[in-house]
């Protein structure tokens, strides 16, 4: 089911880093007894190496605290195709393969079907002129 225009804009922004403003690669989020902000994973570690707060909330916050947020991550796979999962990817590649052997084995069975025909006609062409004159 594709999502309308508006809907799909108001996803993104949800799925993006308040610190990057991208979609999530790879979310964390503030542990138990936190604000509970998510954060691209390297954009919030590069804030807290100079802060040690929240940087929406500006509670206190450190590195050990963030937990990593796989289903935000799955989320965003969603919203964007160019970063498949690599299972997905690897499935891809299989079934492409696959489709691209049968279209070679199609193009060769085309090919000699044609060729075979071309020799039917050269072998009735020669036969007609062999036998011109025989026939009723």
């Amino acid at each position: 089911m594709a999502i309308p225009g508006n809907n799909l804009e108001l996803l993104r922004n949800a799925l993006s880093c308040p610190l990057s403003y991208e979609l999530f690669e790879d979310p964390v989020t503030e542990g138990e007894g936190t604000c509970g902000h998510t954060f691209e994973n390297s954009w919030i570690r590069a804030w807290l190496d100079e802060n040690q707060t929240c940087p929406l909330s500006r509670e206190p916050l450190s590195v050990d605290q963030l937990v990593r947020y796989s289903a935000i991550k799955e989320a965003c796979l969603i919203l964007d195709p160019n970063r498949v999962a690599p299972i997905v990817r690897e499935q891809f590649d299989e079934i492409n393969a696959v489709i691209t052997d049968i279209g070679a084995r199609v193009l060769v069975s085309e090919a000699v079907h044609h060729s075979l025909g071309q020799r039917v006609k050269q072998q009735i062409e020669w036969a007609k002129e062999k036998f011109q004159g025989f026939c009723c």
